[in-house]
Parts: structure tokens; C-alpha cells; sequence
């Protein structure tokens, strides 16, 4: 029997990708082949830009096709190693620098948490996973963890981060979490409480990477209420419900001209705070008087058993308690009164551990008030300037208290009513809430 004889052709070099994988001719007709046209099939094409080379084309995978198995055929293919799978994933240089944010964050940046503000257990939990999975269902979310991530690793290692990318990640998600508060809801609202306050714990470093050349503070303060909108309240829990935790204005307005509140404030911010009817604070005396009153709960928790991070939590919870959008726009105005009070703030500041959260803050920001204080408000800022200048905590806890009017430590310890105020009109701290996400940090 004659053997039936194989006409020869020529090789298809600039064939279809499915040609190439069925291993049979492809006549090269464009947009799609004869072939891919019978079977239906869509037809791609190699770009020149994506063509190997004739060096490149010479490797163990593309010198000679493999055979795969077919799942449940039993059968076997040929595969052209290099035509026949495009690639499904891009790593281009803006894909690998996000996933080294995101391993970044999860295997280092909330570890500098944990270890600073002594986190355990479901907080922990909370930052390196659910965070993460929270933010794969929500853009906005995603891009500030990439950003907390970007300002952490900008703040240990410099020189691996453009301070212009930090500033351009800022920038889109502040944008982002903005473009959804005209759309909350159930679906995202824990999305951007978490959004919110990862922002505002990271405002500092934020503002120190970016050279930021105004008040590090303000953004800070304005930052926190923010996201104090969104907290849940008491009575609804997660369901959507503005919830400001803080006392009405006119109480702590009230309890400030109580003169026993005095006891626990310095007498030069007293003076400082002594507002008359034609003052042009004057329509803004209750936003200042309730933002002091948190200052002097500050003081009469010194004498108090307490710990270090039993302070940064009253320090932490000052902005959410205390100051209201009247203090923030009179910060943002430069008032001198409200930086008086900042100033203080500052002072107690240095509680907080020392990590890039808030390296440069207390030094850089005292400066700035400082510099913007006209002479005349100088004498008020003695206390706050001094006690900066102090390292040791027992030192300066020792100063501080030391500044109170004619009282002695043990009277002091008794002096706790506006604190036991604020706290009766401000939500309890609930088990696994969101409030212990933000405050140990």
C-alpha cells in the first residue's frame, strides 16, 4: 500500500496564539485567521513589542512543546510554553510597589502598633486581617491602608519611598473617602470609620513626610471629629446614626467657670481665658471653654494612680470629647487663645510612645505656635514651652503638676469632676468596638 504523501508548507511564524497551541497552520489573516473564524474562536495576536527575540526564543520552555494532561480526558496536549499561556497577572512597577505596601502593613506596620500601644489579641486581629479583608471590598479603605503602609515605610526607611508618592497617595484617599460620605450606608459604613480613623492616626506622619509647613495639630484635630461622626452610637450600634461623643458645649462651659474646676488648670491659661463680651473670641468662649476643660481633666488625672498608656488614652480621647468644629476653625484661623491651648496639649503629647506616629510633633508644632504668637500671648506660653523641653516622664509629670494652683497632690487626686462629666456624657468603650481601634493608637 502506498503511503499517502505530505505536501510541504511553509511554517507559520507570525500565527494566531490559538493556532500556535492546536499546532496547525494559520494562513495569518488579520484582525482574525480562517481558523479561529471557523471555530468561533477569538483570534490575538503576538505584538511585535511582545515577540521574544531570537535569543529569547532559544530556552528549555519554547526550544521544544510539552505535553500537559487534559483533566478528566485521560488524553494529553502540546503546549508551546511561550505562546500558548498569556499572562494573567501584571507586575508592573505601580502592581509590585502595592503589594509591598500591603506585605508591608501586614507584616510590620501593625506590629510597630502592637508593640508600641501593647495590643493583643482581637486587636491585633482586627488590623492585620480584618482591616485587609475589609479593604478588598472597599477601594477607599484599600487605598488608606496602602498610605498608612507608604507613611510608615517612608518614616523608617526614607530613602525607599518619593515623599511625592506619600503626598499623592494622601491625596487620593482623603478624595476617595470623601466621594463615599455622600453615599453611606450600611454596606460601607464600617469601611469608613475605619478609613477615618486610620487618616487621623497617621495625620502626624503624614504631615512630617509631606513637609507639611503648617500646624501639624490642626489637620490632626480636624481629621478625628471628623471621623467622630461616624462612630456608632450606644443606643444603635453599627446602624447609620451621626453620633458626636462629646458633652453639650454649655455644660462644659459651665463646669469651666466653676471656680473648684480652676484647681486643675494652671492660672496663666485661666488668664488667658478670661473672655469679655466685646472680645472677638467671644462668640466662640464655649468651643474654647469645652475644649480647657479637657486640658484640665488632663491635669487631675497626674495625681491619679495611672500608667503611661492609661494617659495617651485621656490624650487620645481629648479631640473626640473636647474639641468642637467652632476650636478647629479657630485653630485653622491661628486664634491665639486656641493655640494656648494646643500648646498644652502638646506639653502632655510627650506622653505618647516614641514612635513615627509622632516623631517631630511635639518640637516642630511648639515652634510653629510659638513663632505665630504675638508677643503680648508669650507669658502664656511659658508653662506648655518649658515642658517640652523636659525627657524624663517623672520630671515632667512632676512640673506639671507643679504649675496647679495652691494645691497639694493629695487635694489634687480628689479633684476629678470634670473628667467624671465628660466621661458620663461619652459612650462606654464597648468589647471589640470600634473605639479600641483607634484609641490605643
Amino acid at each position: 500500500m502506498t503511503g499517502r504523501t505530505i505536501r510541504s508548507h511553509l511554517k507559520s511564524r507570525r500565527g494566531c496564539l490559538n493556532c500556535k497551541s492546536r499546532r496547525v497552520k494559520c494562513d495569518e489573516v488579520k484582525p482574525g485567521c480562517s481558523a479561529c473564524a471557523r471555530r468561533g474562536d477569538e483570534c490575538t495576536y503576538l505584538s511585535r513589542a511582545d515577540r521574544p527575540s531570537g535569543a529569547q526564543r532559544v530556552t528549555p520552555c519554547s526550544a521544544s512543546p510539552s505535553t500537559t494532561p487534559v483533566a478528566g480526558t485521560g488524553s494529553e496536549i502540546a503546549i508551546d510554553a511561550y505562546y500558548s499561556v498569556p499572562r494573567l497577572f501584571d507586575y508592573g512597577d505601580k502592581q509590585m510597589m502595592q503589594l509591598r505596601l500591603m506585605h508591608h502593613y501586614d507584616t510590620t506596620t501593625v506590629k510597630s502598633f502592637a508593640s508600641a500601644f501593647q495590643l493583643q489579641g482581637s486587636l491585633i486581629q482586627g488590623l492585620q486581617v480584618d482591616i485587609p479583608s475589609l479593604a478588598f471590598k472597599h477601594p477607599f479603605l484599600l487605598d488608606t491602608v496602602l498610605l498608612v503602609a507608604m507613611i510608615h515605610m517612608a518614616s523608617i526607611r526614607p530613602e525607599s519611598v518619593n515623599m511625592l508618592e506619600v503626598a499623592k497617595y494622601r491625596n487620593q484617599a482623603i478624595c476617595a473617602i470623601r466621594g463615599e460620605l455622600a453615599n453611606v450606608s450600611d454596606d460601607n459604613i464600617r469601611a469608613i470609620r475605619m478609613s477615618s480613623l486610620l487618616l487621623g492616626a497617621t495625620s502626624f506622619a503624614a504631615d512630617r513626610i509631606t513637609g507639611y509647613s503648617g500646624i501639624w495639630l490642626t489637620n490632626f484635630l480636624a481629621l478625628t471629629i471628623g471621623s467622630r461622626v461616624f462612630m456608632p452610637s450606644p443606643k444603635t450600634g453599627s446602624r447609620i446614626e451621626k453620633h458626636v461623643s462629646a458633652p453639650e458645649p454649655a455644660a462644659a462651659a459651665s463646669h469651666f467657670r466653676d471656680p473648684q474646676a480652676h484647681s486643675s488648670m494652671p492660672l496663666s491659661l485661666q488668664r488667658a481665658l478670661d473672655i469679655e463680651q466685646d472680645d472677638e473670641d467671644w462668640a466662640y468662649r464655649e468651643d474654647l471653654y469645652r475644649a480647657a476643660s479637657g486640658i484640665g481633666t488632663l491635669f487631675g488625672s497626674l495625681d491619679k494612680p495611672h500608667t503611661t498608656l492609661s494617659i495617651v488614652f485621656q490624650l487620645k480621647s481629648w479631640p473626640f470629647r473636647c474639641v468642637s468644629d467652632g476650636f478647629v476653625q479657630l485653630a485653622r484661623l491661628q486664634r491665639p487663645r486656641a493655640l494656648l491651648i494646643m500648646a498644652y496639649y502638646l506639653a502632655f503629647l510627650q506622653y505618647f510612645p516614641a514612635m513615627w506616629l509622632y516623631e517631630d510633633v511635639v518640637r516642630e508644632d511648639m515652634q510653629k505656635i510659638a513663632t505665630t504668637l504675638s508677643p503680648e500671648w508669650h507669658e502664656y506660653l511659658s508653662i506648655p514651652m518649658t515642658a517640652v523641653l523636659l525627657e524624663e516622664e517623672s520630671s515632667l509629670t512632676e512640673y506639671l503638676l507643679g504649675q496647679l494652683p495652691n494645691i497639694s497632690s493629695g487635694e489634687l487626686a480628689e479633684v476629678g469632676h470634670l473628667q467624671d462629666i465628660i466621661l458620663r456624657t461619652t459612650p462606654p468603650r464597648r468589647k471589640h468596638g470600634v473605639f479600641e481601634f483607634y484609641f490605643p493608637f
